[in-house]
């Protein structure tokens, strides 16, 4: 770092020197903290951002910033001539340090998951999908090596560098640890950008920051540091909604707090105090959990509620979670009570999908709000058209308006087994117009429709329907049981 500081040794008086790399090592901190966060803080950071042709660059530029500005800031005691009580990297690396941060760390992301949850249950976030209802995206293997490495490794790095190796021990020197403390943690929060991203970074930086104080081991802090990014870079958001996560974290943190005990002075102390530990997270586990549901269920009907949700998106992320096991019971259940008032079209459709067969709409005007919703699901999965369906054969006059509209996608909704359910209670006028749409959205096919019908739901209608779009339609019938070509038959 010293050949970074060479154009400032040109000045005599050490004072003045003093003064110029801090002044130059927080601005340097300043742009990267700017750069980092929201494109709307400065009217340059978008542009910025629009001529990196990879995402990777922004947190490589970031970085750079922030060892420069490392390199810069003066050391603990620098201009008091003192020896340093803030090495960067002791002489000795002490494992405790690591296992009490990671056992720390452990303990800690349980409750950031808590708040992420609490936070999005309250406001509408631009990401709230893919934190809410993450689904599993294939990662190529060379995309998947630059996210370990950057944010992994590198990011990490330079940022424990400015902010616990230089910031806060040259802020200690002068303010004291505790205002040292609450001003780096706040300004690495704030270098993180959103509100959501400050919540989490906030508590880790205090984290970080009581590491770097009470053991003076920067490396520890790099690596507790990496531990937590790497857990959301591998794990990714499931982390945050998966039910036994927060189990699985707190019994490795539990563990890590008692190894680190091992290689204290007391150690004869860990067993028992790691013992109580696991008990009473075994006392506060199923009440954390209990809220985590509750939270995530507010959050997915506000995120339901936004009016420039995609119905089709927000089905297709529900659908995939629940056949893969990840919605419960519980869920299920907070769910269709979240939806239950929801007049959006996510909303409308999501509750469709939940109820599946048995889903009701009370009058007519509901009724089509809910099928209108479903509609503009473009892949609809099958509890969707099976709630479709259910609504319609209630309300065939209302599902014949929509067919007439949209033929294609409306019988798509249903499915040929849905539209036969609702041509048996159809008559007149509805009857007439879903038989038209049949033949507008499936020429030539719509013969098989019509033929799947009971015997006892053939109308005449029908059997001139199919007579006249139908030039083999006596064939068609020769195929079908006795009963039902009498009923073609009269």
């Amino acid at each position: 770092m010293g050949g970074l500081l060479l154009p400032l040794r040109f000045l005599r008086n050490p004072l003045e020197a003093m003064r110029l790399r801090v002044v130059l090592g927080c601005l340097l901190g300043v742009a990267a903290v700017a750069l980092a966060g929201p494109p709307t803080w400065l009217p340059w950071a978008a542009w910025v951002r629009g001529q990196l042709p990879a995402w990777w660059m922004l947190p490589g530029l970031v970085g750079v910033l922030l060892v420069a500005g490392a390199a810069i800031l003066p050391g603990p005691g620098a201009d008091q001539g003192t020896r340093c009580r803030f090495p960067l990297w002791p002489t000795r690396h002490r494992a405790d340090a690591v296992a009490l941060g990671l056992g720390l760390l452990l303990l800690l992301e349980p409750l950031l998951h808590l708040a992420i949850l609490g936070y999005l249950s309250q406001h509408a976030w631009s990401g709230a999908e893919d934190l809410l209802l993450p689904v599993s995206v294939a990662a190529r293997p060379g995309e998947q090596l630059v996210r370990i490495a950057v944010l992994c490794l590198i990011a990490p790095l330079a940022e424990e560098l400015f902010f616990r190796g230089r910031l806060l021990p040259w802020l200690a020197g002068r303010l004291g640890p505790v205002s040292a403390l609450s001003i780096s943690s706040l300004a690495f929060a704030i270098a993180h950008g959103s509100p959501l991203n400050c919540l989490v970074a906030l508590p880790i930086g205090v984290l970080l920051g009581w590491l770097r104080l009470y053991r003076r081991d920067l490396g520890a802090c790099v690596l507790v540091h990496q531990a937590h990014n790497g857990l959301f870079v591998l794990a990714g958001p499931a982390l945050v909604t998966a039910p036994l996560s927060a189990a699985v974290l707190a019994v490795g943190g539990s563990v890590m707090l008692t190894l680190a005990a091992l290689h204290g002075p007391t150690r004869w102390r860990a067993l028992p105090a790691g013992l109580a530990l696991a008990a009473g997270l075994a006392l506060l586990l199923q009440p954390m959990l209990a809220l985590k549901d509750r939270w995530w269920a507010d959050g997915v009907a506000r995120l339901a509620a936004r009016s420039r949700c995609e119905p089709g998106p927000l089905v297709a992320r529900l659908d995939s979670w629940r056949r893969h096991g990840r919605l419960g019971g519980e869920r299920n259940g907070l769910l269709r009570t979240r939806f239950a008032d929801l007049g959006s079209d996510a909303g409308r459709a999501a509750r469709v999908w939940l109820d599946g067969a048995a889903a009701v709409a009370g009058d007519p005007d509901e009724a089509e709000a809910d099928l209108r919703a479903a509609l503009r699901v473009a892949a609809p999965p099958p509890p969707l058209s099976q709630g479709a369906t259910a609504i319609a054969v209630r309300w065939p006059e209302v599902f014949a308006l929509l067919a007439a509209e949209d033929p294609a996608r409306a019988l798509a909704l249903l499915g040929p087994e849905g539209v036969v359910r609702v041509l048996h209670d159809a008559e007149g006028r509805a009857r007439k117009l879903i038989l038209a749409a049949g033949e507008r959205a499936w020429p030539g096919r719509f013969a098989s429709v019509l033929l799947a019908l009971p015997p006892t739901a053939v109308r005449a209608l029908d059997r001139r329907h199919l007579r006249q779009h139908y030039p083999d339609a006596e064939t068609l019938i020769d195929r079908l049981e006795p009963a039902s070509r009498q009923a073609w038959r009269p």
